[in-house]
């Protein structure tokens, strides 16, 4: 049998299913296989860091939303307050050397 005479006798099958349940479970499955073909390969440096990660959460190295977020803005905060700084400088500097020019 050819793949387009497998794919109508598919759906006049589906179509005649009346159990919700089975028919969620064939769309599930439809959509895993077709993620899976889908994937990229992922290289070993790629799978190492999962499997890092996988391990980390089984053994509870992980941070809450809340503990994320705190530790974000205080390194934001940390980077907005280094910009400052580095903009005054600059723009000092800048200034210094406009003085400089005019006399």
């Amino acid at each position: 049998m050819d793949v387009k005479a497998t794919k109508l006798q598919f759906i006049e099958r589906y179509l005649k299913i009346s159990d919700e349940t089975i028919i969620k479970k064939l769309y599930q499955t439809l959509n895993e296989e077709v993620s899976k073909k889908k994937r990229l390969p992922l290289t070993e440096q790629e799978n190492e860091a999962i499997n890092k990660g996988m391990e980390d959460i089984k053994n509870g190295h992980t941070l809450s939303g809340e503990q994320v977020r705190a530790k974000n803005k205080n390194e934001i905060s940390r980077l907005d307050t280094m910009r400052k700084e580095i903009w005054t400088e600059t723009a000092s500097n800048e200034y210094d050397q406009n003085i400089e020019y005019l006399f």
